[in-house]
Protein backbone atom coordinates (compact mmCIF):
# COMPACT_ATOMS: atom_id res chain seq x y z
CA UNK A 1 0.00 0.00 0.00
CA UNK A 2 3.16 2.30 0.75
CA UNK A 3 4.20 1.77 -2.83
CA UNK A 4 1.00 2.45 -4.27
CA UNK A 5 0.40 5.38 -2.22
CA UNK A 6 3.78 7.06 -3.23
CA UNK A 7 2.90 6.23 -7.26
CA UNK A 8 -0.30 7.98 -6.69
CA UNK A 9 2.03 11.06 -5.19
CA UNK A 10 4.01 11.41 -7.56
CA UNK A 11 1.64 11.20 -10.42
CA UNK A 12 0.13 14.01 -8.61
CA UNK A 13 3.10 15.78 -8.73
CA UNK A 14 4.38 15.59 -11.90
CA UNK A 15 0.76 16.65 -13.40
CA UNK A 16 0.73 19.69 -11.35
CA UNK A 17 4.31 20.73 -13.41
CA UNK A 18 2.71 20.92 -16.74
CA UNK A 19 0.05 23.89 -15.63
CA UNK A 20 0.16 24.58 -19.82
CA UNK A 21 -1.12 21.28 -21.00
CA UNK A 22 -4.58 21.12 -20.40
CA UNK A 23 -6.38 17.58 -19.13
CA UNK A 24 -9.36 16.04 -21.41
CA UNK A 25 -12.43 17.47 -19.90
CA UNK A 26 -15.69 15.77 -19.26
CA UNK A 27 -14.02 12.47 -20.01
CA UNK A 28 -13.14 13.03 -23.70
CA UNK A 29 -9.80 11.71 -24.98
CA UNK A 30 -6.68 13.53 -24.77
CA UNK A 31 -6.20 14.15 -28.44
CA UNK A 32 -3.37 16.18 -30.39
CA UNK A 33 -2.59 14.75 -33.68
CA UNK A 34 0.58 15.55 -35.32
CA UNK A 35 4.18 15.22 -35.44
CA UNK A 36 6.19 13.56 -32.58
CA UNK A 37 10.20 12.88 -32.08
CA UNK A 38 11.23 8.95 -31.49
CA UNK A 39 14.23 8.16 -29.63
CA UNK A 40 15.21 4.90 -29.92
CA UNK A 41 16.29 3.54 -25.97
CA UNK A 42 20.08 3.87 -26.45
CA UNK A 43 19.64 7.59 -26.76
CA UNK A 44 18.94 7.54 -23.37
CA UNK A 45 18.03 11.33 -21.36
CA UNK A 46 20.88 13.14 -22.68
CA UNK A 47 19.48 12.75 -25.99
CA UNK A 48 16.05 13.45 -24.73
CA UNK A 49 16.99 16.35 -23.19
CA UNK A 50 18.69 17.79 -26.22
CA UNK A 51 16.00 16.88 -28.89
CA UNK A 52 13.68 18.65 -26.54
CA UNK A 53 16.28 21.77 -26.42
CA UNK A 54 15.79 21.47 -30.33
CA UNK A 55 12.38 21.13 -30.84
CA UNK A 56 11.28 23.97 -28.27
CA UNK A 57 10.26 26.25 -30.36
CA UNK A 58 9.24 24.24 -33.44
CA UNK A 59 5.29 24.52 -33.38
CA UNK A 60 5.03 21.10 -35.69
CA UNK A 61 7.19 19.40 -33.61
CA UNK A 62 4.20 18.29 -30.49
CA UNK A 63 6.26 15.66 -28.61
CA UNK A 64 8.34 12.71 -28.21
CA UNK A 65 7.99 9.32 -28.77
CA UNK A 66 9.96 7.32 -25.99
CA UNK A 67 10.60 3.36 -25.75
CA UNK A 68 10.38 1.58 -22.31
CA UNK A 69 10.69 -2.18 -22.00
CA UNK A 70 7.90 -4.17 -19.53
CA UNK A 71 11.12 -5.77 -17.52
CA UNK A 72 12.37 -1.69 -16.72
CA UNK A 73 8.49 -1.32 -15.26
CA UNK A 74 8.12 -4.32 -13.86
CA UNK A 75 10.84 -5.72 -11.98
CA UNK A 76 8.91 -8.35 -10.03
CA UNK A 77 5.17 -9.40 -9.83
CA UNK A 78 2.81 -7.12 -9.01
CA UNK A 79 5.37 -4.52 -8.47
CA UNK A 80 4.73 -2.07 -11.35
CA UNK A 81 6.53 1.27 -11.40
CA UNK A 82 5.99 4.20 -13.59
CA UNK A 83 8.43 6.35 -12.42
CA UNK A 84 10.52 6.47 -15.23
CA UNK A 85 7.78 7.94 -17.50
CA UNK A 86 6.13 9.78 -14.55
CA UNK A 87 10.19 11.86 -15.15
CA UNK A 88 9.55 11.66 -18.87
CA UNK A 89 6.06 13.21 -18.65
CA UNK A 90 8.19 15.93 -16.44
CA UNK A 91 10.12 16.43 -19.00
CA UNK A 92 8.37 16.99 -22.19
CA UNK A 93 5.61 18.98 -19.82
CA UNK A 94 8.32 21.96 -18.93
CA UNK A 95 9.08 22.67 -23.07
CA UNK A 96 4.81 22.36 -23.34
CA UNK A 97 5.66 19.22 -25.48
CA UNK A 98 3.41 15.47 -25.26
CA UNK A 99 4.60 12.39 -24.45
CA UNK A 100 3.70 8.74 -26.65
CA UNK A 101 5.00 5.70 -24.63
CA UNK A 102 5.99 3.05 -26.70
CA UNK A 103 6.35 -0.56 -24.93
CA UNK A 104 8.43 -3.12 -25.96
CA UNK A 105 7.65 -6.42 -25.32
CA UNK A 106 10.29 -7.20 -27.75
CA UNK A 107 14.31 -6.71 -28.28
CA UNK A 108 16.66 -5.86 -31.16
CA UNK A 109 19.75 -6.51 -29.10
CA UNK A 110 21.67 -9.46 -27.38
CA UNK A 111 21.28 -9.23 -23.61
CA UNK A 112 18.47 -7.43 -23.52
CA UNK A 113 15.59 -9.08 -22.21
CA UNK A 114 12.39 -7.00 -22.59
CA UNK A 115 10.25 -9.14 -19.83
CA UNK A 116 9.99 -9.48 -16.58
CA UNK A 117 12.35 -12.67 -14.87
CA UNK A 118 9.09 -13.67 -13.28
CA UNK A 119 7.58 -14.80 -15.84
CA UNK A 120 9.44 -17.64 -16.49
CA UNK A 121 7.31 -18.96 -13.28
CA UNK A 122 4.39 -18.24 -15.43
CA UNK A 123 4.61 -20.45 -18.42
CA UNK A 124 3.24 -23.99 -19.44
CA UNK A 125 5.66 -25.17 -22.30
CA UNK A 126 9.29 -23.50 -22.13
CA UNK A 127 10.62 -20.33 -21.74
CA UNK A 128 8.77 -16.93 -21.09
CA UNK A 129 10.89 -15.47 -24.29
CA UNK A 130 12.57 -16.88 -27.83
CA UNK A 131 15.80 -15.63 -29.02
CA UNK A 132 15.45 -14.31 -32.95
CA UNK A 133 18.18 -13.46 -35.34
CA UNK A 134 18.22 -10.49 -37.01
CA UNK A 135 19.73 -9.97 -40.51
CA UNK A 136 20.20 -6.31 -41.70
CA UNK A 137 21.02 -5.89 -45.13
CA UNK A 138 21.12 -2.32 -45.74
CA UNK A 139 22.07 -1.39 -42.63
CA UNK A 140 23.73 2.47 -41.75
CA UNK A 141 27.20 1.74 -42.02
CA UNK A 142 26.82 -1.41 -43.63
CA UNK A 143 25.42 -5.16 -43.18
CA UNK A 144 25.13 -6.83 -39.42
CA UNK A 145 23.54 -9.55 -38.20
CA UNK A 146 22.25 -9.25 -34.11
CA UNK A 147 20.42 -11.11 -32.45
CA UNK A 148 16.84 -10.08 -30.08
CA UNK A 149 14.67 -11.52 -27.85
CA UNK A 150 10.30 -12.12 -28.43
CA UNK A 151 7.70 -12.92 -25.72
CA UNK A 152 6.32 -16.49 -26.03
CA UNK A 153 2.46 -14.74 -25.50
CA UNK A 154 0.91 -18.01 -26.58
CA UNK A 155 1.24 -18.72 -22.75
CA UNK A 156 -2.05 -18.03 -20.94
CA UNK A 157 -0.11 -17.06 -17.93
CA UNK A 158 2.32 -14.26 -20.12
CA UNK A 159 -1.06 -13.10 -21.03
CA UNK A 160 -2.48 -12.97 -17.96
CA UNK A 161 0.76 -11.22 -16.50
CA UNK A 162 0.71 -8.77 -19.25
CA UNK A 163 -2.61 -7.72 -18.71
CA UNK A 164 -2.23 -7.22 -15.14
CA UNK A 165 1.00 -5.19 -16.03
CA UNK A 166 -1.00 -2.85 -18.17
CA UNK A 167 -3.68 -2.43 -15.83
CA UNK A 168 -1.38 -1.41 -13.40
CA UNK A 169 0.40 0.79 -15.31
CA UNK A 170 -2.90 2.94 -16.90
CA UNK A 171 -3.93 3.48 -12.69
CA UNK A 172 -0.76 5.54 -12.60
CA UNK A 173 -0.34 7.03 -16.03
CA UNK A 174 -3.64 7.87 -17.50
CA UNK A 175 -4.46 10.88 -15.89
CA UNK A 176 -1.57 12.97 -16.93
CA UNK A 177 -1.97 15.40 -19.39
CA UNK A 178 1.58 14.89 -20.93
CA UNK A 179 0.39 11.65 -21.92
CA UNK A 180 -0.75 11.50 -25.55
CA UNK A 181 -0.23 7.45 -26.47
CA UNK A 182 0.42 4.19 -25.19
CA UNK A 183 1.71 1.98 -28.21
CA UNK A 184 2.78 -1.88 -28.40
CA UNK A 185 5.70 -2.61 -30.27
CA UNK A 186 5.76 -4.07 -33.72
CA UNK A 187 3.44 -7.47 -34.76
CA UNK A 188 7.05 -9.41 -36.47
CA UNK A 189 7.92 -12.15 -34.41
CA UNK A 190 11.06 -12.60 -36.00
CA UNK A 191 13.05 -15.66 -36.98
CA UNK A 192 13.33 -17.91 -33.94
CA UNK A 193 16.76 -18.81 -33.18
CA UNK A 194 16.46 -21.13 -30.43
CA UNK A 195 13.27 -23.20 -30.67
CA UNK A 196 10.09 -24.35 -33.04
CA UNK A 197 7.17 -22.74 -32.66
CA UNK A 198 4.22 -24.14 -33.64
CA UNK A 199 1.75 -22.63 -36.45
CA UNK A 200 -1.13 -22.87 -33.57
CA UNK A 201 1.05 -20.78 -31.13
CA UNK A 202 2.07 -18.34 -33.55
CA UNK A 203 -1.83 -17.39 -33.96
CA UNK A 204 -2.63 -17.69 -30.14
CA UNK A 205 0.13 -15.49 -30.10
CA UNK A 206 -1.87 -12.29 -31.45
CA UNK A 207 -5.22 -14.06 -30.23
CA UNK A 208 -3.66 -13.18 -26.94
CA UNK A 209 -1.95 -9.63 -28.61
CA UNK A 210 -5.58 -8.95 -29.22
CA UNK A 211 -7.34 -9.30 -26.05
CA UNK A 212 -4.21 -7.11 -24.51
CA UNK A 213 -5.27 -4.60 -26.47
CA UNK A 214 -8.49 -4.21 -25.27
CA UNK A 215 -7.30 -4.38 -21.79
CA UNK A 216 -4.79 -1.45 -22.72
CA UNK A 217 -7.87 0.00 -24.29
CA UNK A 218 -9.80 0.03 -21.05
CA UNK A 219 -6.85 0.45 -18.76
CA UNK A 220 -6.14 4.19 -20.46
CA UNK A 221 -9.52 5.47 -21.33
CA UNK A 222 -8.65 9.01 -21.52
CA UNK A 223 -5.30 7.84 -23.80
CA UNK A 224 -4.87 6.87 -27.17
CA UNK A 225 -3.64 3.11 -27.42
CA UNK A 226 -1.94 1.90 -30.73
CA UNK A 227 -0.75 -1.51 -32.09
CA UNK A 228 2.05 -1.51 -34.51
CA UNK A 229 1.16 -3.84 -36.98
CA UNK A 230 3.44 -4.84 -39.89
CA UNK A 231 4.14 -8.94 -40.03
CA UNK A 232 2.82 -11.96 -40.71
CA UNK A 233 -0.39 -11.17 -42.92
CA UNK A 234 -1.81 -14.10 -40.39
CA UNK A 235 -2.16 -11.50 -37.74
CA UNK A 236 -3.48 -8.24 -39.44
CA UNK A 237 -7.12 -9.49 -39.69
CA UNK A 238 -6.66 -10.71 -36.18
CA UNK A 239 -5.54 -7.12 -34.36
CA UNK A 240 -7.29 -4.90 -37.12
CA UNK A 241 -10.65 -6.14 -37.46
CA UNK A 242 -11.48 -5.44 -34.00
CA UNK A 243 -9.85 -1.92 -33.91
CA UNK A 244 -13.04 -0.03 -35.17
CA UNK A 245 -14.93 -1.90 -31.90
CA UNK A 246 -12.62 -0.67 -29.48
CA UNK A 247 -11.19 2.68 -30.65
CA UNK A 248 -7.75 0.71 -30.70
CA UNK A 249 -5.26 2.97 -33.08
CA UNK A 250 -3.59 1.41 -36.21
CA UNK A 251 0.09 2.51 -36.25
CA UNK A 252 3.36 1.08 -38.10
CA UNK A 253 7.20 0.73 -37.04
CA UNK A 254 7.72 1.90 -41.26
CA UNK A 255 6.74 4.34 -43.64
CA UNK A 256 8.47 2.76 -46.84
CA UNK A 257 7.00 4.34 -50.20
CA UNK A 258 7.57 0.94 -52.13
CA UNK A 259 7.55 -2.50 -50.36
CA UNK A 260 5.05 -4.68 -51.88
CA UNK A 261 3.88 -6.43 -48.31
CA UNK A 262 3.21 -3.53 -46.42
CA UNK A 263 1.30 -2.17 -48.97
CA UNK A 264 -0.62 -4.76 -50.25
CA UNK A 265 -0.87 -6.13 -46.63
CA UNK A 266 -1.40 -3.33 -43.94
CA UNK A 267 -0.91 -0.20 -45.89
CA UNK A 268 -4.17 -0.66 -47.82
CA UNK A 269 -6.26 -1.18 -44.57
CA UNK A 270 -5.32 2.70 -43.43
CA UNK A 271 -7.46 4.60 -46.22
CA UNK A 272 -10.71 2.46 -44.81
CA UNK A 273 -9.90 3.17 -40.84
CA UNK A 274 -9.45 7.44 -41.60
CA UNK A 275 -11.96 8.78 -39.09
CA UNK A 276 -12.48 5.84 -37.33
CA UNK A 277 -9.59 4.79 -35.52
CA UNK A 278 -6.03 7.18 -34.89
CA UNK A 279 -3.74 6.39 -37.41
CA UNK A 280 -0.04 6.68 -36.59
CA UNK A 281 3.19 5.54 -38.82
CA UNK A 282 6.74 6.32 -37.89
CA UNK A 283 9.51 6.83 -40.12
CA UNK A 284 12.22 4.52 -38.88
CA UNK A 285 16.05 4.41 -39.94
CA UNK A 286 15.89 2.21 -43.10
CA UNK A 287 13.10 4.49 -44.63
CA UNK A 288 15.46 7.35 -44.72
CA UNK A 289 17.83 5.47 -46.96
CA UNK A 290 15.66 2.66 -49.07
CA UNK A 291 12.13 2.44 -50.31
CA UNK A 292 11.45 -1.34 -49.35
CA UNK A 293 12.69 -3.70 -46.64
CA UNK A 294 16.72 -4.48 -47.68
CA UNK A 295 15.76 -2.19 -50.52
CA UNK A 296 19.12 -0.68 -52.23
CA UNK A 297 20.59 2.02 -51.07
CA UNK A 298 19.26 5.54 -51.73
CA UNK A 299 18.69 8.96 -49.94
CA UNK A 300 14.51 9.43 -49.69
CA UNK A 301 13.16 12.99 -49.61
CA UNK A 302 11.56 13.92 -46.44
CA UNK A 303 8.90 15.24 -48.70
CA UNK A 304 8.07 12.16 -50.17
CA UNK A 305 7.73 10.77 -46.61
CA UNK A 306 6.10 13.12 -45.38
CA UNK A 307 3.79 13.02 -48.39
CA UNK A 308 3.20 9.63 -48.14
CA UNK A 309 1.97 9.40 -44.47
CA UNK A 310 -0.34 11.92 -44.77
CA UNK A 311 -2.21 11.66 -47.88
CA UNK A 312 -1.73 7.62 -48.57
CA UNK A 313 -1.77 6.37 -44.78
CA UNK A 314 -3.87 9.44 -43.95
CA UNK A 315 -2.03 10.07 -40.49
CA UNK A 316 -3.44 11.92 -37.18
CA UNK A 317 0.01 10.86 -35.44
CA UNK A 318 3.37 10.75 -37.51
CA UNK A 319 6.53 10.05 -35.05
CA UNK A 320 10.01 10.77 -36.84
CA UNK A 321 13.00 8.64 -35.72
CA UNK A 322 16.25 10.75 -34.99
CA UNK A 323 18.79 8.69 -35.49
CA UNK A 324 21.73 8.27 -32.98
CA UNK A 325 24.42 6.67 -35.64
CA UNK A 326 25.16 5.79 -38.88
CA UNK A 327 22.42 8.65 -39.78
CA UNK A 328 22.99 11.61 -37.88
CA UNK A 329 23.24 13.67 -40.71
CA UNK A 330 19.93 13.17 -41.17
CA UNK A 331 18.74 14.83 -38.36
CA UNK A 332 19.42 18.28 -39.02
CA UNK A 333 17.23 17.71 -42.44
CA UNK A 334 14.15 16.99 -40.06
CA UNK A 335 14.75 19.58 -37.56
CA UNK A 336 14.53 21.92 -40.91
CA UNK A 337 11.84 19.98 -42.66
CA UNK A 338 9.80 20.52 -39.00
CA UNK A 339 10.29 23.95 -39.39
CA UNK A 340 9.71 25.34 -43.37
CA UNK A 341 7.36 22.76 -44.83
CA UNK A 342 4.33 24.25 -45.37
CA UNK A 343 2.36 22.84 -43.26
CA UNK A 344 5.12 24.15 -40.49
CA UNK A 345 3.13 27.20 -38.65
CA UNK A 346 0.43 24.31 -37.36
CA UNK A 347 0.67 22.40 -34.26
CA UNK A 348 -1.06 19.54 -36.09
CA UNK A 349 1.51 19.77 -38.98
CA UNK A 350 -1.48 19.44 -41.64
CA UNK A 351 -2.02 15.85 -40.51
CA UNK A 352 -5.76 14.75 -39.94
CA UNK A 353 -7.05 16.26 -37.25
CA UNK A 354 -11.20 14.74 -36.95
CA UNK A 355 -11.91 12.94 -33.30
CA UNK A 356 -12.21 9.14 -34.26
CA UNK A 357 -15.66 8.37 -34.65
CA UNK A 358 -15.01 4.90 -32.26
CA UNK A 359 -14.24 7.25 -29.68
CA UNK A 360 -17.38 6.88 -28.21
CA UNK A 361 -16.73 9.34 -25.72
CA UNK A 362 -15.84 12.18 -28.01
CA UNK A 363 -12.51 13.89 -28.38
CA UNK A 364 -11.53 16.53 -25.59
CA UNK A 365 -11.78 20.75 -26.47
CA UNK A 366 -8.06 20.83 -26.99
CA UNK A 367 -6.56 20.63 -30.36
Amino acid sequence: MLNLTRRQMLAAAAATCAPALTHAQGGGMKWHPGQYIHIPSRGGTAAVDDTLDQIRNIQSARGLQLRYTWADLETDEGKVDASRILEDLDRVSKYKKRLHVLLMLKSFAGGNRPVPEYLERKTERGAATFNIGIEEKEAPGGPRKRNGQNIALWEPGVLKSLEEFLRGLGRQLDGHPALEGVAINETSLGRAADRNIEDDDKIQFFKNLASANRTMRKAFPTTVTIQFVNFPKQAIPILVDQMPDYGIGLGGPDVFLDDKSLRDNVYVRYPGLAGVIPLAPSVQYENYVALKHQGERTMVPLEDLYNFARNQLRANYLFWTRPQQGLKNVWPDVLNFLKTHPQASQLTGGLATACPSSFKGGCSAVS
